[in-house]
């Protein structure tokens, strides 16, 4: 990867964190409970990283003996 790869993707870290507060932030402001919040990021976060799963091409292991 190239230098600047990293940089993008620490900045992306960020800006999720920065979203997930804002949300939880309008979601308690909306009444709804911790555990409703936090059981749709778990829910949110499974969904995306399937989608990344399937959209990935599989990696193919050698084994060496």
């Amino acid at each position: 990867m190239k230098l600047w790869h990293y940089a993008l993707i620490v900045f992306l870290g960020g800006c999720s964190y920065g979203v997930l507060s804002t949300f939880v932030k309008l979601a308690y402001a909306a009444s709804f409970t911790v555990s409703v919040v936090t059981g749709g990021q778990y829910f949110f976060g499974v969904v995306l990283t399937w989608l990344k799963t399937i959209n990935s091409r599989p990696l193919k292991l050698e084994l060496r003996f």
